[in-house]
């Protein structure tokens, strides 16, 4: 059966979001991040003699640069930024709710201005107090990055917090250039067969309605007879795949 689209409105997106599965990433390079990070604290530990404190300025800076590295590598963000996405990848991580990216910046600045202007560098405090910020930064981090959350799923609940019959299951196939496959149950009302303001659109391989497809009350009992069920993945809209993977980043 030839992909039909149809479009579905974007209230789901409003829905509660649990998940389903997740994929550990690779273990040793998460823990690459501190070994860097051991090795700057021990650098100003041991001295902080002006060069000591450049040696650890600098090491604090490829702590960071391997973990955003990594973070990319893992989600590859920048696949589905958004059209008025910012330029720094601090920021891009900010749409997404990952990163308060002020505080690390000035940690890059003061990086920047050692290397290409000699400047002088902070004192022993202001180093501490960036190695601090470092580490929190690894932390805030390493929830959503040591598994990578990859199959969650929307579900409706009533006015009393119960789950309706309506729910949509998200996979998405972080090696297929972010396809988001999507199977659900969803009311017939907010379906439709051309656009309409605040759709999602979605190509269906499969669409029906429940008295047409499982007459048999013994399953589905809990549907109504107009309740629609589909399977496909998420058309191209890079603002909806950017709120749907935010939606699952926020499950940590």
């Amino acid at each position: 059966m030839e992909d039909n689209r149809i479009w579905v409105d974007k209230l789901v997106l409003d829905w509660n979001v649990r998940s389903q599965s997740s994929s550990e990433t690779s273990h040793k390079d998460r823990m690459r991040a501190y070994e860097l990070w051991n090795h700057a604290e021990s650098i100003l530990n041991s001295n902080n003699d002006e060069l000591h404190r450049v040696d650890a300025i600098s090491t604090l800076k490829r702590c960071l640069n391997q973990r955003l590295k990594f973070i990319e590598y893992v989600y590859g963000f920048r696949e589905i930024s958004l059209e008025l996405s910012p330029k720094g990848y601090l920021e891009l991580l900010e749409t997404f709710n990952l990163v308060r990216p002020l505080m690390l910046k000035k940690l890059m600045t003061v990086r920047n201005d050692i290397e290409h202007n000699d400047a002088e560098p902070p004192s022993i405090e202001r180093c501490m107090e960036l190695l601090d910020l470092s580490w929190y930064f690894l932390k805030s981090t390493d929830g959503f990055l040591a598994w990578r959350q990859d199959d969650f799923i929307y579900y409706d609940v009533d006015d009393d917090g119960r789950e309706t019959q309506y729910w949509i299951n998200v996979t998405v196939d972080f090696d297929l250039n972010h396809k988001f496959n999507v199977r659900g149950w969803v009311p017939n009302e907010i379906v439709a067969i051309e656009p309409f303001d605040g759709a999602v659109e979605l190509f269906v391989d499969s669409i029906g309605k429940n008295k047409d497809r499982w007459p048999n009350k013994s399953i589905h009992g809990d549907k109504l007879d107009s309740d629609i069920y589909f399977s496909g993945i998420l058309g191209e809209n890079s603002k909806f795949k950017h709120q749907v993977l935010r939606d699952a980043l926020s499950i940590f």
